[in-house]
């Protein structure tokens, strides 16, 4: 997170930062936002943001406000935003305007997250890079040179450039996880049916699931709490009651598995091989003893998802 200023939200330090409140962090953000479009994260910038932001500070003054007042959340251009322009970055929705809003956008609105615009994607959700997308290449923060993947890749460059707190993307195979790792921050594709698909343009539909980023796990809790459970309009939507997510410090040895010889493939820059060994030294060093160095086969990377680590042990199937 090198040479990225991003404000915690995290509902402690940014009534510091901005003694004016959410108008003057939404100026802020817009600011910013104006000095780096050669990163090309956003599509759009939306024109009621300022008069939301003054009708939430409203309600944070009277102690009335939901629980994400005060964040500042992009959605990625397939998800539906009632009355704004839903393309999927591409140019076939160029003039598309959505006539409802995802069940996830209308949890964010009840509970006061004030959403800033629409994040640049890869066209309909497709492709693993930064390139693919109708309005343009979106950039790496961290080295322009860089590609910043995909295909949230305008939500995780949004997020690590400090452009907005979080950002909504969806993960078919990695959409958010991806990009997330490429800009040095957190990502979170919840198990499927934990958040509603519904009024997110589809891709694989037995797969998508919306996804989170931001720099602070805490803020990710929070954003899952809200948009996650049953929804009538989605019948993938899991009807099992959502428990309270909520970081949990770690107060035993934890399991730690390492596919060892992944880091070992031919496309695997050096350095990148030593910046990860260097951190499972440090979790060694912290007393989280990575037990097993199992040996994946990369040719059936995927099928690793049906194992589950229990008491020491690989128990295939537990997942």
């Amino acid at each position: 997170m090198s040479g990225t200023a991003v404000p915690d939200f995290a509902g402690k330090k940014w009534p510091k930062d901005y003694p004016h409140g959410l108008p003057q962090k939404l100026e802020d953000y817009q600011s910013r936002i104006r000095k780096r479009t050669d990163l090309n994260a956003y599509i759009e910038l939306f024109d009621e943001a300022r008069k939301d932001a003054a009708r939430i500070q409203e309600k944070i003054n009277c102690k009335k406000a939901g629980l994400l007042a005060g964040m500042i959340i992009g959605l990625k251009d397939n998800i539906a935003y009632q009355d704004h322009l839903l393309t999927a970055s591409s140019s076939i929705l160029q003039n598309y305007r959505s006539p409802f809003s995802a069940s996830l956008t209308e949890r964010l609105l009840a509970e006061d997250a004030l959403i800033i615009g629409r994040h640049n994607c890869g066209e309909f959700a497709m492709g693993s890079d930064s390139s693919n997308s109708f309005y343009g290449p979106v950039l790496n923060p961290h080295n322009t040179e860089f590609d910043c993947g995909g295909s949230s890749s305008g939500s995780a460059s949004a997020v690590a450039a400090g452009l907005c707190d979080v950002a909504i993307g969806t993960d078919t195979g990695g959409s958010v996880r991806q990009p997330a790792s490429y800009c040095g921050i957190f990502a979170l594709k919840p198990t499927y049916g934990r958040i509603s698909r519904y009024g997110i343009i589809e891709h694989a539909g037995s797969f998508d699931q919306a996804g989170i980023l931001s720099a602070h796990p805490d803020d990710i809790a929070k954003v899952l709490h809200v948009i996650s459970g049953a929804d009538g309009k989605d019948a993938t939507a899991s009807e099992h009651p959502k428990p309270e997510f909520h970081l949990k410090p770690c107060t035993k040895h934890a399991n730690i598995l390492v596919y060892s010889n992944l880091l070992q493939l031919p496309g695997v820059h050096k350095e990148v091989r030593d910046a990860f060994y260097a951190f499972v030294r440090k979790l060694e060093k912290a007393g989280q003893n990575p037990f097993c160095r199992f040996q994946a086969n990369t040719g059936n990377a995927f099928g690793l998802s049906g194992f589950d680590i229990r008491g020491g042990s690989i128990q295939p199937g537990a997942l």
